[in-house]
């Protein structure tokens, strides 16, 4: 079954695999640097890094907040520019 986006794909430059892998090595690497923490903020950069920091909260052992940042040159573009931050335990 293909994707709907493949069409506009020429190559594929980092299988998934490889990529949780990487996703999977930063999440102890996180871990075994902040041994005395419980919890975690991270801050996103919209709208690329959400899906990466999402598969990294999902592998966390801390508590994480997430912090979803646009940044203004992102809202000057928009026709109705807002603000939006989210704080949110999990």
């Amino acid at each position: 079954m293909s994707l709907p986006y493949e069409k506009y794909l020429q190559e594929i430059l980092i299988d998934s695999e490889t990529l949780q892998a990487r996703i999977r090595e930063l999440g102890r690497q996180i871990s075994d640097e902040y041994t005395d923490e419980q919890d975690l903020l991270l801050i996103c950069v919209l709208k690329g890094g959400v899906m990466f920091l999402t598969d990294l909260m999902r592998i966390s052992r801390f508590r994480t907040a997430l912090i979803l940042w646009r940044s203004p040159a992102m809202a000057a573009a928009l026709v109705s520019p807002r603000a939006e931050s989210e704080l949110t335990w999990t």
